[in-house]
């Protein structure tokens, strides 16, 4: 099985966690629904779809693209980071830390954005977090927490 994953465009997933963010689920529901059907189930598109479902309050679907991703993974390669971010919609943390942990231990580039990336906001002052953030050697930047107090003014 090979450790490399298949590109999604860039830009999509950004203009659809910014339709999330805006509090525009059903928008963003639809617009990954169509992106899984055209990237064949990609675990960038059905991650973002299992996100979204647990932020609108779909845990069920949100549980059946979990298990999507784990059937996918006995035949290609899914990103830790993939994974967290699909139990991070139903707020399972502790396999959102346990995907985390492994991504740092796989070096993924993923955790670059740790310190920056919106949908994590809701676990940075858990304590685990803090220790993920030295583990890839990132502190608590200035910008970071810029970021995090547009986006939370966005989503007030």
């Amino acid at each position: 099985m090979s450790r490399t994953a298949a590109k999604v465009p860039a830009g999509s997933d950004s203009t659809v966690m910014g339709e999330a963010f805006a509090g525009e689920l059903d928008a963003a529901i639809e617009t990954l629904q169509t992106a899984c059907k055209i990237f064949a189930d990609h675990p960038v598109a059905l991650s973002r779809l299992g996100y979204v479902y647990g932020l609108a309050g779909r845990e069920n679907l949100a549980r059946e693209i979990i298990a999507r991703l784990e059937k996918i993974s006995e035949k290609t390669y899914v990103p830790p980071q993939d994974r967290a971010f699909a139990h991070l919609g139903i707020r399972d943390f502790e396999h959102v830390f346990e995907w985390l942990e492994r991504g740092c231990e796989e070096r993924s580039d993923y955790m670059v954005y740790l310190n920056v990336d919106p949908p994590f906001d809701v676990i940075r002052d858990h304590s685990r977090f803090g220790a993920l953030l030295r583990r890839v050697n990132l502190v608590q930047s200035s910008f970071a927490v810029a970021v995090q107090k547009r986006v939370a003014g966005w989503l007030q």
